[in-house]
């Protein structure tokens, strides 16, 4: 399995590489940024989920 920061830095760089970041209108592009915002919080909220239910496991 991948690591969530790699998967992030990844895409991140996908992204970039294709250029469509920077040929696109300034909508779009905060578009690009939320949603890679949004992929970064979900991996933590995934990440503080899976520690949660470790916890709840062990008591």
């Amino acid at each position: 399995m991948m690591d969530d920061d790699k998967t992030i830095e990844l895409l991140r760089k996908n992204v970039k590489k294709r250029n469509f970041v920077y040929n696109m209108k300034h909508d779009e592009k905060k578009n690009v940024n939320e949603w890679s915002k949004n992929c970064e919080v979900y991996v933590k909220s995934k990440k503080d989920a899976d520690v949660n239910v470790n916890k709840k496991k062990k008591n």
